[in-house]
């Protein structure tokens, strides 16, 4: 998907200078962010892990309970701080989650802006996303992100690479709700959230993922 967007580029003549992403965060929004750490206590030596669940369709978004559980298991790690951020459309997701913790999760409204948005990510050490825009916010200031995708979807948005520290997660599980080439974005009968595959997703994966990738920066 990126070389098709350079390819735009070339074709009127201009020559990219670099493949990276980078977002500039103002010095406001900077102190922004330091405001919120401080006003809820987050100490500096802890571990910053933030989770956006949000994404522009519900079957992209991982089940709430699951959500839910990956941030206990996070908390149970003393050395780990968590934020959930809530952006624009992500009440329902967010309510979800919230709803299924005690106590519920430090929640942080970002959807009036991005650029607040881009300066808490850029203190977290690892951001969880789904298949959507936080998930390049985060990687465009630098934070390592786990990216939780469809199957057969991450061939064409795997744009960064692990050694940059971006990370993707999928089912390599068969769907027999969809053709073997392509997700159909199926999501159960009764549900809001999660097509078939991205639910065989579990939270085990997730919280052992999190751990290998957290090594680095401990």
């Amino acid at each position: 998907v990126r070389e098709y967007f350079l390819d735009i580029v070339r074709a009127i003549g201009a020559v990219p200078s670099t493949l990276q992403m980078r977002f500039t965060v103002s010095a406001d929004a900077e102190a922004w962010a330091e405001s919120i750490l401080r006003s809820h206590f987050l100490a500096e030596k802890k571990v910053l892990i933030g989770i956006h669940p949000g994404a522009s369709g519900e079957y992209k978004i991982w089940p709430p309970e699951n959500f839910a559980s990956v941030l206990e298991g996070l908390r149970r790690d003393e050395s780990v701080e968590v934020i959930l951020f809530q952006g624009s459309g992500d009440d329902e997701i967010v309510h979800q989650i919230s709803g299924r913790m005690n106590p519920p999760p430090l929640i942080v409204d970002t959807s009036m802006s991005l650029e607040r948005l881009a300066a808490l990510m850029k203190r977290c050490h690892l951001c969880i996303v789904a298949d959507a825009g936080p998930r390049h916010v985060a990687a465009s200031v630098g934070t390592q992100t786990l990216a939780l995708f469809r199957r057969t979807h991450a061939a064409a948005w795997r744009i960064y690479s692990e050694e940059e520290g971006n990370f993707i997660l999928e089912s390599s599980k068969s769907c027999p709700h969809c053709p073997a080439e392509k997700c159909r974005d199926k999501t159960p009968a009764g549900e809001i959230f999660g097509a078939y595959c991205l639910r065989e997703i579990s939270v085990e994966d997730v919280l052992l993922r999190v751990q290998e990738i957290l090594k680095k920066v401990r």
